[in-house]
């Protein structure tokens, strides 16, 4: 009786029902084979922190990545020693393109908030303002200086090394759930 059927209610499940349910679904269903851990791995993991290279609090800090330059970073990152396999990069090229959208989208929704992740410890601190001004990033450096380093920021090919740790308010499982179910997606064991 479902138009469409999604297994896991972790993120990228919860993404994909509420895709449906934008393209037109009128009756999606969201199956968890873990009653008790709704919310998927997603849930599991925590789920409290969501990379994006581009965002809204970075754009009013005056910071924007192409997204061929993303591609570029995420591909050296996950791939040091070169040889990425290219369904790897179709993946990587879709989120480095789409990602910016897709938070957009997701920010539309209520009850899904991010807000940048502040710094929580002098050692981030220290390192921030010298990346900032040896990577030559554009923007509000006294702003950017206020949010913890990103995961690959030490690598030369990162730019904005700040900004793209976001937090999702009441956590990224939390939210993803409270959108699905205001969708009218039915979750399911």
């Amino acid at each position: 009786d479902a138009e469409v059927v999604v297994v896991g209610s972790g993120a990228a499940g919860c993404a994909a029902a509420l895709g449906a349910v934008q393209r037109g679904a009128r009756r999606v269903v969201m199956l968890e084979k873990a009653a008790k851990y709704l919310g998927g791995t997603t849930r599991k993991a925590g789920g409290g922190w969501v990379w994006f290279p581009n965002n809204e609090h970075l754009r009013k800090a005056g910071v924007s990545t192409p997204p061929q330059q993303v591609l570029e970073l995420m591909e050296a990152v996950a791939y040091p020693h070169g040889a990425a396999d290219p369904q790897d990069l179709d993946l990587l090229r879709a989120f480095a393109f789409e990602s910016e959208g897709v938070l957009q989208n997701l920010t539309q929704l209520e009850g899904f908030g991010v807000t940048p992740s502040k710094v929580r410890d002098s050692a981030d601190a220290e390192k921030i303002a010298p990346l900032l001004k040896s990577r030559g990033t554009p923007g509000d450096h006294e702003v950017l200086s206020e949010w913890i380093p990103s995961y690959c920021c030490d690598h030369p090919l990162d730019t904005c090394p700040t900004g793209r740790v976001l937090q999702v308010n009441g956590g990224t499982s939390k939210a993803m759930l409270a959108c699905v179910k205001q969708a009218g997606v039915e979750a399911r064991e």
